[in-house]
């Protein structure tokens, strides 16, 4: 995950759109149903010494997938998500994951388990009861596998965009202090996995190369009112998004789209809500070979911030190199070495083809 989004939007968005609601999300539906994987529900194919493979359960049923943006909605939001999906996949060719449409399955194994596994017996009444104790278990599995690999795809994707609508986030206040709340455990779930997953640089999602390289039950009495349980949910590390910062991604996507964005929509985007990030992304391309960036994407995996990560190179390579000059030791002629974790690699300074060229990659300290 590069980054997140916070976003509040309603139908009224699409009212200024060439197609109407309606129109986006059978776009949004196809477009995410396109990438359902057939239900596999054969469970003794998962068997092993009686016991169920839960991991090749759920790498069967939710499969991580190859996608750019990541929706987080509430369950009361699926057609205003989809309509959003097939916004973002029409305009910007970038392809979208919600879990709901790609991962439907979750109660369908869970039925499946608690009817060979959980004592199912029919009852007076013509209905089955269960094994409660069992079924608590089977549910506790079917959830956690759903809940890993939602997080496992919240770390693949490039960016996260938050539906934030009176269904998914309620504004409490407090006594001293205004709280964001959702009643949704899964909400809950993946907005925490925001902020605690790697984030990775945008380095990680590109390839500039081209431009720069040319080449539901029976309920007891007393519990009549809904279940409610609620989550107190930070959105400060979300960028605040709204339906004019939308159009603007459009206007300049289409503008420029031949020129810079053809490739990587979502840089329209970011052009204006991460602009430094961007273009010091484009610098490290423009300066560097693909060999070197590959290589180094390779040894961080995402795990150096990319703010450091262009300043580590720009201190060294970047600044007053036709000088030849390092800029932390200063030296006429220095070398410099960078230590990543426990590797040190030499880096010498030289010019050729008036860029700095690499001949070997490490972490930094410098001595003239």
């Amino acid at each position: 995950m590069f980054t997140g989004y916070n976003l509040k939007l309603n139908e009224d968005f699409f009212d200024n759109e060439l197609m109407s609601f309606d129109e986006y999300k059978i776009i949004g539906e196809s477009h995410l149903n396109s990438k359902v994987f057939e239900y596999k529900n054969d469970l003794n194919r998962y068997i092993r010494k009686r016991t169920i493979n839960g991991s090749e359960l759920q790498d069967d049923n939710f499969p991580i997938i190859d996608a750019d943006v990541f929706i987080s909605h509430s369950s009361n939001d699926v057609s205003l998500a989809n309509a959003l999906a097939g916004w973002i996949h029409k305009e910007f060719k970038l392809k979208v994951f919600i879990d709901s449409n790609v991962w439907g399955y979750s109660q369908k194994l869970l039925e499946d388990i608690n009817s060979d596994f959980c004592n199912k017996k029919k009852d007076e009444n013509y209905g089955f009861t269960y094994d409660h104790n069992a079924c608590n278990n089977v549910s506790q599995h079917v959830n956690i596998m759903l809940s890993v690999a939602l997080q496992k795809m919240i770390d693949r994707v490039e960016c996260v965009i938050l539906l934030n609508t009176d269904n998914s986030i309620e504004v409490f206040d407090d006594i001293n202090k205004t709280m964001n709340i959702t009643y949704s455990p899964w909400i809950y779930s993946e907005i925490v996995c925001t902020q605690i997953v790697r984030k990775k640089p945008l380095l990680y999602y590109r390839k500039y190369a081209e431009f720069f390289h040319a080449n539901e039950s029976v309920i007891p009495e007393y519990a009549l009112i809904d279940l409610k349980i609620s989550y107190n949910i930070s959105l400060i590390h979300l960028t605040d998004l709204d339906k004019e910062d939308l159009m603007k991604w459009n206007e300049n996507f289409k503008c420029n789209c031949y020129e810079k964005y053809q490739d990587y929509p979502l840089d329209a985007l970011y052009c204006f809500k991460h602009p430094k990030e961007l273009e010091n992304t484009k610098t490290l391309f423009r300066y560097f070979s693909c060999d070197y960036i590959e290589y180094f994407k390779s040894v961080v995996d995402g795990n150096v911030d990319s703010q450091y990560m262009y300043e580590l190179f720009e201190r060294v390579f970047l600044c007053e190199y036709e000088k030849n000059n390092c800029s932390i030791c200063k030296g006429e002629r220095c070398k410099c070495i960078y230590k990543y974790q426990s590797v040190d690699i030499e880096v010498s300074l030289f010019h050729y083809d008036k860029r700095p060229y690499i001949s070997k990659i490490s972490n930094w300290m410098c001595w003239s």
